[in-house]
């Protein structure tokens, strides 16, 4: 996760936040092209990730990670028909949908609200960046059910620069809670649901 100085100062006043780590870049997306120039990302998709901290503040609560993130093929991989952008490339994240309400997306920079379907960000000008976005579990939202084990967000990536790149395919992200926390949190649901039966 990014440094606790960027959560503060997006958040204010922050009760638990994740503390900074080194990203591990073999969890991120790389995007290039293939040859017929249509985007394409090279990414583990087979499990789900897991949020790395809950924290709460500035009316937000929720599990939040910056990992997976997305950055540019550093090198033509011709065996595998996957290749560099252009320099003249702008690369945008587009959010296509989630699986559930409080599964949100955020900016690399927290701008609060979150994306809603449609929206996009950049990743940044060129064949050079490495963007993290923000995945976060909105708890406080009522459709959010401690007894579920995944979430999923549905994006492509889009260019809108001069080098006009077809847009990706549609992707499939899954979240989920670590187990620990997710074993706590079913046991309180429960003990929510034997309160309600008194």
């Amino acid at each position: 996760m990014r440094k606790q100085a960027l959560m503060t100062a997006v958040l204010g006043s922050v009760t638990t936040v994740a503390i900074a780590q080194p990203h591990n870049h073999g969890d991120d997306g790389i995007i290039g092209i293939d040859a017929a120039g249509k985007l394409a990302i090279e990414m583990d998709l087979d499990e789900a990730f897991e949020f790395e901290e809950f924290f709460s503040g500035s009316g937000l609560n929720g599990y939040i990670s910056d990992e997976p993130g997305f950055a540019a093929l550093g090198e033509d991989e011709p065996d595998e028909g996957f290749f560099m952008l252009g320099a003249d490339a702008d690369i945008h994240f587009q959010l296509v949908g989630a699986s559930d309400p409080e599964m949100q997306v955020y900016n690399p920079f927290f701008d609060v609200p979150g994306l809603a379907g449609g929206d996009t960000f950049a990743f940044g000008a060129g064949n050079a960046f490495d963007t993290h976005p923000f995945w976060f579990l909105n708890t406080d939202l009522p459709s959010f059910d401690p007894a579920k084990q995944e979430w999923s967000v549905f994006f492509r990536v889009v260019d809108m620069g001069t080098t006009g790149y077809t847009d990706s395919d549609v992707f499939e992200i899954r979240f989920a809670i670590p187990a620990p926390t997710s074993a706590s949190l079913l046991g309180l649901a429960g003990c929510v649901a034997l309160r309600r039966r008194r």
